[in-house]
């Protein structure tokens, strides 16, 4: 298996789990705000149902961000390769990997070094774009030259 291969792999899997865990979150905070008895402290009762609801309304736009990102990890093609660096390329670098895809952090896929999955829109996303392989990038004072794209 490739490691751009194997990358998307494991991102895929990452964000799928994501979106699971935050799907069974709103689904307990409904059974709970269902589950909520009116006692006889009405403030106390309207205070933790207002709570249980602001929770639901947090956790559903975490479960929106998460399909969309789950939409774009979906819509790229491992196979690709090109001359420069687009979103869906593996970049490797003296120091680390970083897959230009959606904002994920650290994944700890290949055994040498870190990959990063970033966003095209972060700074290091933005600089990156467009680069080449033995390019090389300053990002806040330090040099990451591109040994290989994929």
């Amino acid at each position: 298996m490739s490691e751009k291969k194997t990358v998307h792999s494991v991102l895929s899997e990452l964000v799928t789990a994501r979106l699971d865990t935050l799907q069974y979150n709103l689904n307990d905070l409904k059974t709970s705000a269902a589950n909520e008895t009116k006692s006889t402290a009405g403030d106390k009762y309207e205070t933790a149902l207002a709570m249980l609801q602001a929770e639901q309304v947090i956790v559903s736009n975490q479960i929106q961000q998460t399909m969309e990102q789950l939409t774009l990890v979906k819509t790229l093609d491992y196979h690709l390769i090109n001359e420069s660096v687009v979103t869906g390329s593996l970049v490797e670098t003296e120091t680390s990997y970083f897959y230009l895809s959606t904002a994920v952090g650290k994944l700890m896929v290949l055994n040498s070094k870190p990959v990063f999955a970033i966003s095209e829109l972060s700074p290091l996303g933005k600089i990156l774009k467009g680069c080449k392989q033995n390019d090389t990038i300053i990002l806040n004072n330090f040099k990451h030259r591109i040994i290989e794209l994929s």
